[in-house]
């Protein structure tokens, strides 16, 4: 056995590997949290009369709701609005869309929302004193105007709204290329792991490709632009009723199918990092469970992670959360399997070997 072929070298290998994903990791950190990736492009725009806007609905079984015009070109790389809000004794519906909400509406040539990509701002319910609410919204082909709701959808009690302004926004200049390295660098750290996997599992290497498969496949779903995956959300969403919104009014199917967008999300988050816990699971071969178990909600968190420089994406700390519970989830049952499958193996081996 060669020096570079010991179990020396392969340990050697994984320190190297591990620091390069600390290293990166500390970047991409560095990159989105320590420099601002937004610029102005212009002043902010307040949406409101002064004193604000106060929306009462006595009824929750009835709908208090202000549209304002956004005088923003729909063309603006991004827009962050900030809204000062708060909710005074809101009685929530059953269901999530069913309280107090300010969200940045989207509009097609048909005068049609785009409730399909991101748009809520705040979401009340209960007793909340006034407080900041802000998200930033990137630029939709196909919008012709954009709107800002203020409602109260079968939800009673009182929404005050203070301010809302609107500004337009561009990336820094530095952001994009720091982003792109970043994201070539993960592309090459990933194929490195994938190598050197390959090289430590004999007789089962098809494994490893199976689990790149089914990683890069997460990975490419996870970083996609809001626009390449709304219309198969948008068909599911309709199609699949989770909120009741065949029995709701023309109002009310609006937020319903956002609702309903929001669950099917989710639902593919669980689904699809079962599937790369269980490919690490089953690819992981006689290498130490726990470290292919951090491989895996590792690569769960960076597939997050990573949404950071997608258009219409961002990550959040329950979408983490989901992954790397499923991926988890999911890696258990990749070992179980991997366990059954060597249990009969040497059953069968032993009913071969067995003199008679």
């Amino acid at each position: 056995m060669t020096p570079s072929s010991g179990p020396e070298s392969g340990q050697g290998w994984a320190v190297l590997l591990v620091g390069a994903a600390l290293l990166l990791t500390a970047l991409t950190g560095l990159n989105f949290f320590a420099l601002d990736r937004y610029q102005p492009t212009g002043p902010a725009v307040e949406l409101l009369p002064p004193g604000g806007v106060v929306l009462d609905n006595p009824d929750r079984e009835g709908i208090e709701r202000l549209d304002l015009d956004v005088p923003l070109d729909p063309a603006t790389p991004f827009v962050r609005i900030r809204a000062v809000a708060g909710a005074v004794g809101i009685v929530a519906g059953p269901r999530p869309w069913q309280r107090g909400r300010v969200v940045f509406v989207k509009r097609d040539r048909e005068g049609r929302g785009r409730w399909d990509l991101p748009h809520v701002v705040a979401l009340l319910k209960g007793e909340r004193p006034g407080r900041t609410y802000a998200a930033v919204f990137a630029a939709s082909p196909g919008t012709a105007s954009l709107q800002l709701r203020l409602e109260l959808l079968k939800a009673a009690g009182r929404l005050e709204v203070h301010s809302v302004t609107a500004t337009p926004l561009a990336e820094a200049p530095g952001f994009r290329p720091a982003a792109a390295f970043l994201t070539g660098g993960w592309a090459l750290l990933a194929l490195a792991v994938t190598v050197w996997a390959g090289m430590r599992i004999r007789g089962r290497r098809w494994l490893a490709g199976f689990c790149w498969l089914v990683g890069a496949t997460a990975l490419t779903l996870s970083v996609l632009p809001g626009e390449a995956t709304a219309p198969a959300r948008d068909v599911t969403a309709g199609a699949v009723d989770l909120v009741a919104s065949e029995t709701a009014t023309a109002r009310e199917r609006q937020a319903a199918i956002s609702a309903n967008m929001f669950s099917i999300a989710k639902a593919g988050h669980v689904l699809m990092f079962l599937g790369v816990g269980f490919a690490f699971g089953l690819a992981r071969g006689r290498s130490s469970p726990f470290a292919i178990w951090l491989l895996a909600i590792g690569f769960a968190a960076l597939c997050e992670m990573l949404q950071l420089y997608s258009p219409n994406r961002a990550p959040a700390g329950f979408d983490l959360m989901l992954n790397t519970v499923s991926a988890s989830v999911g890696f258990v049952a990749g070992c179980f399997v991997l366990a059954f499958v060597a249990r009969f193996r040497r059953r069968d081996i032993w009913i071969a070997t067995r003199p008679l």
